[in-house]
């Protein structure tokens, strides 16, 4: 893909119209687009597209401003769930507070809702158990934490102006650091928060079409890390129209969501994915990888890995696996890094406790693997995936309070070194009873010599 002339149209919670998409092929140049994790879309335009939705927001790559995830797409879908920020429109009227467009990545999610990860951004509001309350779940450098107030609807968007605020006044700004300075500056007192539960992980990908609560049909449509072609684009925008389905969704599974198509139009919806070779049912084995669309040895990789796994059967079942992604938290349990080491594959895995991404923090199952060695880390971590113990409770975090005091040990990513406040750095000059928030910005791992800000707090 031309970076040089690479954009990312970013639509707050993927909410674009028909007329979006048939203004961004209209150039005669453009052959199509990629889906992005953010559920946004990348394309290579020539200037820079006109017309598009109030809301609709364009960037260059790397993005400067990221786009806002939000479970809106999910609401209605699932028969069992009850989103009431979907019901009442709380998502939008988060929306329509944002006057500016956010340095800093957000996330606004159901607690229920299962298609997007909850916690892939810096700033992740998370709906509570009561109506017109978020619980607010800072990640920043890993170190992730849950605030003990919760934020009413009108809230939200001042709370990211200030917290983006503190973040550009110090990037090595901790977690717990940006909660203090968030609960004081907006003087939050009343609405304290409980711990955040989360129900039991499952995972639903909703492919193809799935009856809605108002009787009426989504459909969703994964790219496969392949791209949109401008005729399938501009006949299913049109289609829409045709029927006045007025708003499709982009999801951060990189699938085309559209909702509340009349059962009576099925056929034509069909029709249209037969013409086009749309499938609508990928195996598990496609729909369980994290990869970027715009990374060309990402794809590759995925690939190679997915054959050689199917030789001898490969169940992923709710497993997902992710490959040199932006962010380490992007929904998979298992992480694959990759780099090249004297012109041959060198691979680093880690993974989630429990294989819950929810949880906080990772696990390394191995480094400087060559494709071989993957292959047999897969194979054993798919097996402690299957023979895992299912916590049929659900995932409890736990808020924190002023009072609590800062983590004092935080570790390497790399080698696996720790830092700790009661014995501080001796070497460099750094005192006992230093604290890791203090540390000058310049101070990097003793033995390995890993950046201050890739250390995680433990």
């Amino acid at each position: 893909m031309n970076m040089k002339n690479l954009l990312t149209i970013n639509a707050p919670g993927g909410m674009l119209t028909p007329n979006d998409l048939l203004k961004l092929v209209e150039p005669e140049a453009i052959d199509g687009f990629i889906l992005g994790r953010r559920q946004n879309i990348l394309i290579n335009y020539p200037g820079r597209p006109t017309d598009l939705s109030r809301r609709v927001n364009i960037d260059k790559v790397p993005l400067t401003h990221p786009n806002i995830i939000c479970s809106h797409a999910s609401g209605g879908i699932d028969l069992e769930k009850n989103d009431w920020a979907y019901i009442n429109e709380d998502y939008q009227t988060i929306f329509d507070a944002f006057r500016f467009e956010p340095t800093i990545s957000v996330s606004i999610c159901s607690f229920q809702q299962s298609i997007f990860p909850l916690f892939s951004s810096k700033l992740n509001f998370i709906s509570s158990k009561i109506e017109g309350l978020w619980h607010l779940v800072i990640m920043l450098n890993q170190e992730r934490v849950l605030l003990a107030h919760l934020f009413k609807t009108d809230q939200v968007a001042l709370a990211v102006k200030t917290a983006q605020d503190f973040v550009d006044k110090d990037q090595f700004i901790t977690s717990h650091h940006l909660a203090e300075l968030i609960e004081s500056t907006l003087h939050l007192s009343e609405n304290k928060s409980s711990d955040l539960i989360l129900p039991p992980l499952l995972n639903r990908d909703f492919e193809g079409f799935t009856p809605m609560k108002n009787g009426r049909l989504a459909l969703n449509i994964f790219s496969n890390h392949k791209s949109w072609k401008k005729e399938f684009i501009q006949d299913f925008a049109k289609l829409a129209q045709s029927q006045d389905l007025n708003r499709l969704y982009v999801t951060a599974g990189r699938s085309l969501l559209m909702k509340h198509i009349s059962k009576k139009d099925l056929h034509t919806w069909e029709a249209l994915l037969g013409r086009h070779n749309i499938s609508i049912r990928h195996s598990e084995q496609d729909l369980a990888w994290i990869v970027p669309s715009h990374k060309p040895h990402a794809i590759k990789l995925k690939e190679q890995v997915i054959h050689e796994l199917n030789r001898e059967g490969f169940a992923c079942h709710g497993l997902n696996i992710a490959i040199d992604p932006r962010d380490s938290d992007c929904g998979a349990p298992i992480i694959i890094y990759t780099s090249k080491n004297f012109m041959s594959l060198s691979c680093k895995v880690i993974y989630k406790p429990n294989f819950d991404y929810r949880y906080s923090g990772f696990k390394i199952a191995g480094k400087n693997l060559n494709f071989d060695d993957l292959i047999k880390c897969l194979r054993s971590l798919q097996q402690e995936f299957h023979t895992r113990k299912i916590n049929s409770e659900g995932v409890l975090i736990k808020a924190i309070s002023l009072e609590d005091s800062k983590p004092e040990h935080y570790q390497c990513p790399d080698c696996l070194s720790e830092y700790h406040k009661t014995s501080g750095d001796p070497e460099k000059n750094i005192m006992p009873d230093t604290d890791f928030s203090d540390l000058p910005k310049s101070w990097t791992c003793p033995l390995c010599e890993c950046p201050k800000t890739k250390f995680l707090p433990i």
